[in-house]
């Protein structure tokens, strides 16, 4: 069958015959022209537009091969057969390829048009977290799921949480109120469920997340109460990042006579660590006073908790209630070597240095290799005037710690007292290699070079220690003058 065979069929020399193939053709050209023009994409045109058009010339070729030839409709089918296999086989393959094709062909772009990604929903935007600690409160896991007084306290704790965080709130700590969230944390694993919990947190634009599990279980036909609480931070407060504290684990006898009680302070001890992590925040930054408001607040005794607070206390001057709060920690826990070492330092600045050497002694006993207690128990027997025994304590510490900058220093300051000025000036040498912006050891380099009468190195230490913020005792600038004759 040749080009002049399908010029005939679809152009016979019987005009009202010509129709079918005008139409196919006509259908065809529409196509292309309305893909150019009505801007169509190729993608739609090869799937859809062509098929079709190609499906309908050849049931419009059939119909006339059937009845355009005569009336007898199967013999004018075998006659041309070739042409209608043809036909019927573009017909088949244009019905399979628009409607399985799709989802094997390949993407075709239209030539005069660039790929565009398709644009996706912005996602929803998280709150921004509050300048105030803003604490999330989920539901306790019970194990077994089954069981009721499991359920029961599940649902009872993080209403007692909230509870006391909010009068944590009424006594004036910079608390938001926390958000309820009525479902347990989800997950298989622990890593799992704090990863979870950190995103619901981010969701709520919330820092901390009180979440945990609550368990039955049956010993010797003795059940056991076991609360494991657990916190998670999410984001930072401000600028600080939130340390992570856990609050311990509980684990009683329900038969226990005081059971109801030590559940009690376990929930009171949670909402206390809150206030830890939250007290924390601001003694990081050195915000002494907002860190001590919030310490007020803690009521269940936790060493570590009273450990800072005494210590905010001390840089802001107010040794006697630093010491309180030490005495406090080490109520709770004898062997916390750092609250012997800071309650010392309080008794040192308060002038009784012998209270000051029993507790540093203390903190040697815990741990014998405390290079500060080491150095600060000789700043105690310096200021006794018992110069060799602090210069001993002071050896001690840089055999311990070689880069002790304060430990140089203050074995330089005995030194000089014992009239040493050479070995006191090796010592702020050495203090000054390892901290070059260390003002007090300039200035005491400078009173040793005084008393050895080199008065010009000695302005020269006295303008660094000067120039790094130092105040200059006036009296040495005073004697300096005098002796060197001139004035700074």
């Amino acid at each position: 069958m040749g080009f002049d065979d399908i010029y005939k069929i679809l152009f016979p020399e019987n005009k009202k015959h010509c129709v079918p193939g005008c139409l196919s053709v006509l259908f065809i050209t529409n196509g292309i022209i309305f893909a150019i023009f009505r801007e169509l994409t190729c993608d739609s045109f090869f799937q859809y537009y062509l098929p079709i058009s190609i499906m309908v010339f050849c049931g419009l070729n059939a119909w006339y091969i059937f009845y355009g030839f005569g009336a007898q409709k199967w013999a004018n089918f075998f006659e041309h057969r070739i042409s209608s296999l043809i036909i019927i086989a573009l017909f088949l393959t244009s019905a399979v390829y628009m409607g399985y094709g799709h989802s094997t062909r390949k993407e075709v772009l239209r030539y005069d048009k660039q790929f565009k990604p398709p644009v996706l929903p912005e996602p929803p935007e998280l709150p921004k977290p509050s300048d105030n600690l803003l604490v999330v409160i989920a539901n306790f896991e019970p194990i077994p799921s089954t069981n009721v007084e499991a359920k029961e306290n599940c649902e009872t704790i993080p209403k007692d949480l909230e509870r006391m965080i909010k009068q944590k709130i009424a006594s004036g700590v910079p608390l938001e109120y926390p958000i309820m969230y009525k479902q347990q944390i989800e997950g298989k694993t622990e890593k799992e469920k704090r990863k979870n919990a950190k995103d619901i947190g981010h969701h709520e634009g919330a820092h901390l997340v009180l979440w945990g599990s609550v368990q039955f279980t049956e010993m010797g036909g003795e059940g056991e109460f076991y609360l494991e609480p657990r916190i998670t931070v999410v984001q930072p407060l401000g600028p600080v990042e939130l340390e992570e504290k856990q609050p311990g684990e509980l684990r009683v006898s329900l038969a226990h006579p005081e059971i109801l009680e030590l559940r009690r302070r376990k929930i009171e001890e949670i909402a206390d660590i809150v206030s830890f992590i939250h007290g924390l925040a601001f003694y990081n930054q050195q915000k002494y006073e907002d860190a001590i408001n919030i310490f007020k607040g803690v009521i269940s005794p936790h060493a570590e908790i009273s450990f800072y607070h005494g210590t905010a206390l001390i840089f802001l001057s107010r040794f006697e209630e630093a010491i309180k709060q030490y005495d406090k920690a080490l109520e709770i826990n004898p062997n916390l070597a750092d609250a012997y070492l800071n309650r010392g330092n309080a008794y040192y600045n308060k002038g009784e240095n012998d209270r000051a050497i029993l507790d540093f002694n203390k903190a040697l006993e815990i741990n014998s290799r405390y290079a500060e207690a080491y150095n600060n128990r000789g700043s105690a027997y310096d200021k006794k005037g018992e110069y060799d025994r602090a210069i001993l304590d002071f050896n001690k510490a840089l055999e311990i710690n070689p880069r002790y900058a304060e430990a140089y220093n203050n074995r330089g300051v005995a030194y000089k007292k014992k009239g040493s000025y050479d070995l006191a000036i090796s010592d702020y040498n050495k203090a000054l290699e390892i901290n070059p912006r260390y003002a007090e050891a300039y200035y005491n380099r400078a009173v040793a070079y005084y008393y050895k009468g080199e008065y010009d190195k000695a302005w020269e230490d006295v303008h660094k220690a000067q120039g790094l913020g130092y105040q200059v005792n006036p009296e040495i600038l005073k004697l300096l003058s005098e002796a060197s004759g001139r004035q700074r």
